[in-house]
Order: structure tokens, then C-alpha cells, then sequence
């Protein structure tokens, strides 16, 4: 599945694979999944040292999910709750 999301062209896109090596079970109904990330593919803009760090990591615009249920932006922005941006979406591919 893709997942094209664009705001005016301020965030530069990432994507990723991860690949599950192991999952250990908490007992308590979660999971913890370690993973190998696989296939990384990136704007060429967030590998220009020229540009700060951090104004590239603003410009990749992270979603955090801390574990609390909920995503916020890499500057501390509530996105949502888990599952709820994905019914907001209007521009998927499959």
C-alpha cells in the first residue's frame, strides 16, 4: 500500500520496509517486534549537509507513537489517535 500525503510540498517523503526478526510476548496482551529496516528510499534534499540537521528532520515531519495510543508530530503536535488518520485519508493508492 502507498500512502501519499502531501502538505504544499513541506515535507520530503521517506519510506521504509521493516523486516520482523523477533517478536517478544509481553504476557499482558502486547508485543515487542524487533525488526531490521529494509529497502530506505528518501528525498535527496534530507541527505544535503548544507541544510541542518534539524531543519531536515522538520522537513521529514516524524510520527511519534509513544505507546500512549495516541501519534504526535516530531514537534510535539497531537496527529491523533491510533487508527484514526488513516479513516481522515483521501489520497491512497493500493
Amino acid at each position: 500500500m502507498l500512502i501519499n500525503i502531501q502538505k504544499e510540498n513541506l515535507c520530503y517523503r521517506v519510506s521504509f520496509e521493516l523486516e520482523v526478526k523477533k517478536v517478544i510476548p509481553m504476557g499482558d496482551g502486547s508485543d515487542i517486534f524487533l525488526c531490521l529496516i529494509r529497502n530506505v528510499t528518501q528525498d535527496e534534499k534530507l541527505t544535503d549537509t548544507e541544510i541542518p540537521f534539524i531543519e531536515r528532520l522538520m522537513k521529514a515531519a516524524p510520527v511519534l507513537a509513544p505507546g500512549e495510543s495516541t501519534y504526535s508530530s516530531v514537534d510535539g503536535r497531537y496527529l491523533g489517535k491510533w487508527g484514526e488518520p488513516m479513516k481522515n485519508l483521501a489520497n491512497i493508492e493500493e
